[in-house]
C-alpha cells in the first residue's frame, strides 16, 4: 500500500484577481460620475452664457427700416468756384486737322497744307499782339540786354550751389590790400573777421555781409578790401555762375 503526501495548500492572499476585478468596476464608475458631472458643469455655462447674450441683443433698438430712395447726394457748395477764364494760345494757326475722305471732284483749286514743321508748331488759335503782351513782363520782347548779375545777387548767402570750381581770389595778396582802421591801431584790437561775398560771374563782388567778427572796429576794414577786390568767378558745368563765398581777414598789430 502507497502512502499518500498530502499538498500543503497556500494560504489566501488578500489581494488578488477577484479584488482587481471589483476596484475595475470601482474605478470606472467614479470616472463616468466625474465625466458625467464635468459636461453637465459644461452645458450649465453654455446655457447662461447664451441666455445672458440673447438677453442683451434683445435690448438693442434697431432703426425702422428706410423707406424710398437710400441713395446719398452731396450738398451743394456754398461757396462756388469761380470760373476760370479761357486758355489763351498763341502760335500760328493749323490749316491741317483729321483727314477727312473728301471726293476729289469738291476739291477746287490749289490747297495750302501744313508740313510736317508747321504741324509741330500749330495750336488751335492764333495769339495777337495784344494777347502777346499780357504774357509775363519779365520776358525781353526787346532782345535788350538783360543784367543777369541783378538777378544772381538775390540768391541768399546761406544756399547751397553745387560746383566744380568756387570763386577764388589770393588770400595773400588781398591780406596787403586790407587797411587796419587806425583807432583799432590805437586801442591795440586784433582779431579775424570773415566776410561773406557774392562774387558775379565776371569776378566783381556785388554784395557782403559780415559772418563772424573778434571785434566790429575791424568790420569796416575787411568789407571794403573784399569788395575792392577781383575774384575768379565760379564755375558750373563748364561756365562761370554767380556764388557766394566765404573770405577770412586776419588783422594783426606788429
Amino acid at each position: 500500500m502507497t502512502k499518500k503526501t498530502a499538498i500543503a495548500v497556500p494560504a489566501s492572499s488578500a489581494y488578488g484577481a477577484y479584488e482587481l476585478k471589483e476596484s475595475a468596476k470601482r474605478n470606472t464608475l467614479e470616472a463616468f460620475v466625474a465625466a458625467l458631472a464635468f459636461i453637465t458643469v459644461l452645458m450649465l455655462v453654455y446655457v447662461a452664457f447664451i441666455s445672458e447674450y440673447r438677453s442683451r441683443e434683445s435690448k438693442i433698438e434697431l432703426l425702422p427700416p428706410i423707406k424710398g430712395d437710400i441713395r446719398f447726394y452731396p450738398d451743394k457748395p456754398t461757396n462756388p468756384l469761380p470760373k476760370l477764364p479761357s486758355a489763351i494760345y498763341h502760335g500760328i494757326s493749323s490749316t491741317a486737322g483729321n483727314p477727312v475722305p473728301v471726293p476729289e471732284t469738291l476739291i477746287k483749286g490749289d490747297n495750302d497744307f501744313a508740313s510736317i514743321n508747321d504741324i509741330g508748331h500749330a495750336l488751335p488759335t492764333t495769339g495777337t499782339d495784344n494777347e502777346l503782351v499780357s504774357l509775363n513782363s519779365d520776358v525781353n520782347l526787346n532782345n535788350n540786354p538783360v543784367d543777369v548779375s541783378v538777378r544772381e545777387s538775390e540768391i541768399p548767402p546761406d544756399t547751397f550751389v553745387a560746383v566744380e570750381k568756387e570763386p577764388y581770389i589770393n588770400l595773400d595778396e588781398l591780406q596787403r590790400m586790407v587797411v587796419y582802421p587806425k583807432l583799432a591801431i590805437a586801442a591795440g584790437v586784433q582779431g579775424k573777421v570773415i566776410v561773406r561775398v557774392f562774387v558775379n560771374i565776371d569776378g566783381k563782388p556785388l554784395k557782403s555781409i559780415v559772418e563772424s567778427s573778434e571785434n566790429e572796429l575791424l568790420n569796416e576794414a575787411a568789407v571794403k578790401a573784399v569788395l575792392n577786390s577781383v575774384f575768379t568767378p565760379a564755375i558750373q558745368n563748364g561756365k562761370p555762375v554767380g556764388l557766394w563765398v566765404s573770405i577770412p581777414i586776419q588783422f594783426r598789430l606788429k
